[in-house]
């Protein structure tokens, strides 16, 4: 698919430039546009990526499976080096080179230059954080965080209980800042809010009338947080000065982990077992787009990736009926226009040029679902009922 869009918007004068993009594990793993909100590339051969991290430059992204580690070039979308027989769940560290992880009781130390391995042991590991500001990885065990010392290799600083449960492990979202903590706990189902400088909870907020809590998410001043509950289909808000439910909605599907979008605050809410990624206004809770990604997600890794494209001049183009079941009108094509429709694993399915103004594009032929349709300066969605 990259090649394809590339030769469409090539004629477009344009500089480079630095375009934000979204990785999300998966199978494929799905490169996401975070400007036009649609699938842009996909990363394949590798098998079921179940975690995905950036190091700090955000030059590599890594990606691990079951088994191995992967290292894969963010401006081409492809795999550079591995690590055969090592997986963990992994975080950036001060070095380009240097990243922490987790699994199975053992907190790691990885050199993704050389693959040299250090470790310490830490029970019951499961989730993993880096706190912004600091140079503090919070390693999240059953109702337990693990807080490590970075700052010369690794060590563990101090640990304290966030929660009520044995099985409370789960993950920890802070403010931009660091300042602000907010650890959901799975089995008590309660919220709770910490000083992230004395590593104490301040306040818990009881949220048994939910069912199954399954993701969290700060906003940048760390005045809100947003709580799925995948079993109702909801997502909660939370005012964090009062720790008080402020507001909720129902979302289409089942919701999982959320990731705030580092430029423009929404709310990437993920449909894991439904492979699609929703975005969340977080003033309203309203639903302003989707995204169909690949199977299983669970991650979203945002990521300024180097182009000889500046991606966020391509505007987003209005295609209408949406949904439609057999034509549409794509807003804005002229006389001679080229476009394609690619589905979600960026495959063409079809493609041509306008001989009107006002050009129909008929896709009676396609299966149903969702496709992307570009032009040399645009692209939109269109829905096949």
């Amino acid at each position: 698919m990259k090649t394809t869009f590339t030769l469409l918007v090539a004629v477009l004068s344009v500089q480079f430039g630095l375009a934000q993009s979204a990785f999300v594990n998966g199978v494929p793993v799905s490169v996401v546009n975070s400007s036009t909100l649609t699938l842009s590339d996909s990363i394949t051969g590798l098998g079921y990526v179940s975690n995905i991290a950036s190091n700090s430059d955000g030059s590599i992204l890594v990606g691990s499976t079951w088994t191995s580690t992967f290292l894969i070039d963010p401006a081409t979308s492809l795999p550079t080096d591995s690590l055969q027989g090592f997986s963990s769940n992994s975080v950036y560290g001060n070095d380009p080179d240097e990243m922490f992880g987790v699994r199975s009781g053992t907190f790691y130390s990885i050199n993704i230059s050389t693959w040299a391995i250090d470790s310490i042991s830490l029970p019951n590991t499961d989730r993993i954080t880096r706190r912004p500001g600091a140079d503090e990885v919070w390693v999240c065990a059953d109702s337990t965080i693990h807080v490590v010392d970075i700052s010369t290799g690794m060590s563990l600083a101090t640990s304290f209980t966030t929660g009520s449960s044995p099985y409370d492990g789960s993950e920890v979202r802070f403010s931009a800042d660091g300042a602000t903590a907010i650890k959901m706990n799975w089995n008590s189902n309660t919220v709770a809010k910490i000083d992230a400088d004395n590593k104490t909870v301040t306040t818990m907020l009881d949220m048994s009338f939910a069912s199954n809590l399954s993701g969290v998410e700060v906003t940048a001043d760390g005045n809100t947080a947003f709580i799925s509950a995948s079993n109702d289909n909801m997502l909660y808000k939370i005012d964090v000065n009062t720790m008080t439910l402020s507001d909720s909605v129902e979302m289409p599907r089942s919701p999982f982990g959320i990731y705030r979008h580092p430029s423009s605050g929404k709310m990437w809410v993920v449909g894991h077992f439904d492979d699609i990624i929703y975005i969340v206004n977080p003033s309203d809770l309203s639903i302003e787009d989707s995204i169909e990604v690949g199977s299983s997600p669970h991650i979203v890794v945002f990521m300024n990736t180097p182009t000889g494209i500046a991606e966020p001049m391509l505007s987003k183009a209005s295609c209408y009926p949406n949904p439609t079941q057999n034509s549409f009108q794509m807003e804005g094509m002229e006389t001679g226009d080229s476009w394609i429709i690619q589905d979600v694993l960026g495959r063409t399915v079809s493609s041509g040029k306008a001989l009107h103004s006002n050009e129909t594009i008929d896709i009676s032929k396609l299966n149903k679902g969702t496709y992307m349709v570009s032009t040399k300066t645009s692209v939109g969605k269109i829905v096949k009922q």
